[in-house]
């Protein structure tokens, strides 16, 4: 098990800011627990599982576990981070957030691979236009990075609206041959379901309906996701 031994700062980066903190590793990893909910926590961890096995640009990620005696002695400034586990993502030095005008730098087949990837979690927590937006997206010497699930598998998602903000929605031209390609990676990223449930901790589990999101991610796969195309 991996600890936090350190919480170096909190982030002002994104709505959940998360907390900057060095491991016993020796590694620095941004850190959300308390700040997200057990709900969050199993999202934030299962989209970047899913995300890993689809072979897609994600930092690498673990569950830490905070002991209560750091947040004691940390005069307040740890309690929306909490004690128990939490999930982190590891620090890339230097990164930036992706901009507009960069956009184009992306090969075609990744932003097809993304726009896919969160249409399938039903992640609306990706957008960016000319005017601005929150792409949840790193970007550094031409590299992608994604980050952020927490707010996947969302109960109230607007397929409208997806379309309307996802950073890489003119990339939504799908043939046969994508279709049935997809299908088959979905189908076996799935396949490592029970394996990504069995080191999840217990409390994590307890406030999100895992059945219900592994009946339509199954759904998806099996060809429901192209009714969502626009």
């Amino acid at each position: 098990m991996i600890e936090i031994t350190e919480i170096i700062k909190r982030s002002t980066h994104g709505v959940t800011q998360p907390f900057l903190c060095k491991a016993s590793d020796g590694k620095n990893y941004y850190v959300k627990g308390k700040n997200v909910g057990n709900s969050g926590l199993i999202k934030e961890f299962i989209g970047a599982k899913l995300a890993q096995s689809l072979q897609l640009p994600i930092p690498s990620f673990q569950i830490l576990y905070v002991d209560i005696a750091l947040i004691e002695i940390c005069d307040g400034e740890g309690n929306e981070l909490g004690d128990g586990y939490v999930f982190g993502s590891e620090e890339i030095p230097s990164v930036t957030e992706l901009k507009y005008e960069s956009i184009k730098e992306i090969p075609i087949s990744l932003k097809k691979d993304i726009l896919i990837f969160d249409l399938w979690i039903r992640n609306e927590d990706r957008t960016l236009s000319e005017s601005g937006g929150n792409p949840n997206l790193f970007w550094k010497n031409k590299e992608l990075y994604i980050i952020d699930h927490n707010l996947i598998f969302d109960n109230s998602f607007s397929q409208m609206g997806f379309w309307s903000f996802h950073v890489f929605r003119e990339n939504s031209d799908f043939d046969l041959i994508d279709r049935e390609n997809y299908q088959n990676k979905m189908k076996l990223t799935l396949d490592t379901w029970e394996s990504i449930l069995a080191i999840i901790p217990q409390e994590w589990k307890n406030d999100f309906n895992l059945e219900k999101t592994l009946q339509y991610l199954t759904k998806d796969a099996n060809g429901n996701i192209w009714e969502r195309l626009k």
